[in-house]
């Protein structure tokens, strides 16, 4: 039973990923996302049904248009893999899973899941808009400000934290954001995107202090190592343009899904 839970939640997670792939997609070009229909890029021929089951679709069709055959991105099927494999990671994290197979967890293991997916799903969109557009959607910081919002008082409501943790996060997102606001006017723009700005403030109340520093470690050090890749491979120089909000997104989510554990060890290691 577990494993056919684990099997439906990584098709949940895939179907997810291939919506906010679409938002990624169309939001930085002002294109419609609720009514305008799917095409090819290439011959612009409407996809229909069998062309957009995810996960499926690319496989069944070879990973190519089935009206011109032109090839397509692998960016489709890595995304709805990564995020299905990392819906599942959640279900089993959050305790998701017990609660849906009735083995003694409650509502607090349903709230966590569900918002954990919807941030991961976000976090996706906002990722690949970057890569390719180096745009920071505001309609995910918005949909991840209100989610966090919303689940940091339910969190507050039913005991399950307290008002200090709450000053805490609130203090964690003035302090990050206030910081990389500066460093943007300092630099004029040029050293950093107000995007990248505004998701700081967003990543710090989501994320608290020691988790934030956490994601700030892994998105400077994934950025680094592409940075120096990308100048010793692709010729480029120190003032190539790299999309931080690309290596901000996962970096968030890591911090997100394994901060408290990796910040425990650390405390404990210093505390000897």
């Amino acid at each position: 039973m577990i494993y056919f839970f684990y099997l439906i939640t990584f098709l949940f997670g895939a179907t997810l990923a291939s919506f906010f792939n679409v938002l990624g997609e169309r939001l930085p070009q002002g294109q419609g996302v609720v009514w305008a229909r799917s095409r090819c890029p290439r011959c612009e021929h409407q996809l229909t049904w069998p062309d957009l089951i995810p996960f499926f679709s690319w496989l069944f069709l070879g990973g190519r248009c089935r009206w011109c055959r032109q090839q397509i991105s692998l960016q489709y099927l890595l995304s709805e893999i990564i995020l299905g494999g990392i819906f599942i990671f959640i279900a089993w994290q959050s305790g998701l899973a017990n609660f849906f197979l009735a083995s003694g967890l409650g509502w607090p293991a349903l709230i966590d899941g569900i918002f954990l997916w919807l941030i991961a799903g976000a976090l996706l969109a906002i990722f690949i808009a970057d890569l390719k557009y180096f745009i920071i959607l505001d309609q995910m910081l918005w949909l991840i400000l209100i989610l966090t919002i919303i689940y940091r008082t339910a969190g507050w409501l039913m005991g399950v934290v307290g008002i200090n943790f709450l000053l805490e996060m609130l203090l964690s997102s003035l302090v990050l954001g206030g910081l990389f606001l500066a460093v943007y006017w300092i630099g004029r723009g040029k050293w950093l995107g107000f995007g990248d700005v505004k998701l700081f403030f967003v990543a710090g109340l989501l994320l608290g202090a020691w988790s934030s520093f956490l994601m700030l470690l892994l998105a400077s050090l994934a950025g680094t190592f592409v940075g120096i890749g990308l100048i010793i491979f692709k010729g480029k120089n120190l003032k190539s343009t790299l999309p931080f909000g690309a290596f901000l997104a996962p970096a968030i989510l890591a911090a997100l899904l394994f901060g408290r554990p990796i910040v425990g060890w650390y405390l404990n290691l210093i505390s000897f």
